[in-house]
């Protein structure tokens, strides 16, 4: 593509990838919502965890314009009995909770997981 482009193209789970093996996060968990660490603002106040779970009332925050609302919410994901014997385990962190959460019901689905291991595998092999 970059030979017919000129621009490079850039396969955003590879580059996770890459980050992930070669320097491991320290927080242990996919994305800021997983541990309450981020929030998304609507511009009527209303706060949600991650802009994919807007909309959703069991992820409802509360609302800046009324602070006694406001609560802190975790969005987690349940780890497949996959995870445990995966040789990526220790990197890869699951998949988006919020995907998780919208597609089976917060479990990692084969799709994710396969996505995450070949990204790994096309990493490992680069080097």
């Amino acid at each position: 593509m970059e030979s017919i482009s000129g621009k490079k193209v850039i396969i955003r789970e590879i580059e996770e990838a890459r980050k992930r093996l070669y320097n491991p996060p320290k927080c242990g968990v996919y994305c800021h919502a997983s541990y309450g660490g981020s929030a998304v603002v609507l511009p009527n106040g209303d706060i949600y965890p991650c802009g994919s779970l807007v909309g959703l009332e069991e992820y409802y925050m509360g609302n800046v314009l009324d602070e006694k609302t406001i609560k802190n919410i975790k969005v987690e994901i349940i780890p497949s009995a996959r995870c445990q014997n995966c040789k990526y385990k220790s990197f890869c962190q699951g998949a988006c909770p919020a995907r998780g959460i919208i597609n089976k019901n917060g479990v990692i689905t084969e799709q994710d997981c396969t996505l995450r291991k070949t990204s790994f595998e096309i990493v490992e092999k680069e080097t």
